[in-house]
């Protein structure tokens, strides 16, 4: 009967746990400890996941350090870590990395150390590691400018969810005096950038389609991205915007309208070229 009634105590008690219920990892044990400012047992919690080689637990254990979370900050230590996390694959950890490699933060200023922790950052995942290395290899801030690496870079970027990676490979494809333009991929590039909430590839998207330059042109999506645009306090955008209004593209001709927009644009941006020389032509601006 002791038998009996202990296995029938214990189908009880597994049976009154909910179904589905699991312990909270170590790492999100360590989040609500750090949300809740316990910072010791965070950073206990995080030291054990990352001696566990857990990316995420060796990541917040490293922020934490940068941070100075309930201690003094500790550079050095952060770069320590992040590096650990970085060999671990860790995009985020490796963009850090770089960024403290080139402002000097826990190890001297190295702008060719930085250049790799971005490669290894953008290899790792790292939308913004992608997009540094474009911006480094359009500018030509520590080799030369080489325009086809930085429109790769941007791609990558873009694909990985930045809408500025979008936005820099669009107006490569459209502006280069040294890349084969394709204006169809940059009205494409364009709008991955609105729709992941950048104004300027609304702005630039709406142009292209107001103008057909891509190859369609279609008037009404073109003002309907440009009053997103403007609404999102895009200067450009209200300045196109404005010549739709001005002539009757796509939406009804509306002079003052356009004159409301155009100033609208000016005061977003005192020197929007495009509103300010309209304005001027109007004799509404000296």
């Amino acid at each position: 009967m002791k038998i009996v009634s202990c296995v029938a105590a214990l189908l009880c008690l597994v049976l009154s746990v909910p179904l589905g219920a699991q312990t909270p990892s170590i790492e999100a044990q360590g989040v609500a400890a750090l949300n809740a400012k316990d910072f010791n047992t965070a950073r206990t919690l995080f030291g054990k996941a990352c001696k566990r080689n857990s990316k995420e637990g060796c990541f917040r254990l490293a922020r934490m350090a940068f941070d100075g979370a309930g201690t003094p900050v500790d550079y050095r230590g952060a770069a320590a870590i992040f590096n650990k996390a970085c060999a671990l694959k860790d995009g985020a950890s490796c963009f850090n990395l770089a960024l403290m490699s080139n402002a000097g933060q826990g190890m001297p200023v190295n702008r060719a150390n930085t250049l790799q922790l971005y490669e290894r950052a953008c290899d790792a995942g790292s939308a913004q590691g992608c997009h540094n290395l474009g911006l480094v290899h359009n500018k030509g801030s520590d080799s030369p400018v080489d325009e086809v690496k930085a429109l790769s870079f941007f791609r990558r970027g873009c694909d990985a969810g930045l809408a500025r990676s979008c936005v820099m490979g669009g107006a490569l494809l459209a502006e280069s005096a040294t890349l084969d333009k394709d204006l169809p991929e940059a009205a494409a590039l364009f709008g991955h950038a609105c729709e992941k909430g950048d104004m300027d590839g609304c702005t630039q998207q709406g142009t292209m389609l107001a103008n057909g330059s891509a190859g369609t042109q279609d008037a009404e999506r073109a003002a309907a991205l440009l009053t997103r645009a403007c609404d999102g306090q895009n200067a450009s955008g209200c300045a196109v915007l404005g010549t739709l209004a001005y002539n009757g593209v796509g939406i009804p001709k509306d002079k003052e309208r356009a004159v409301s927009l155009f100033k609208q644009a000016l005061e977003l941006d005192a020197n929007e070229p495009l509103a300010r020389d309209l304005l001027t032509k109007l004799g509404l601006l000296q």
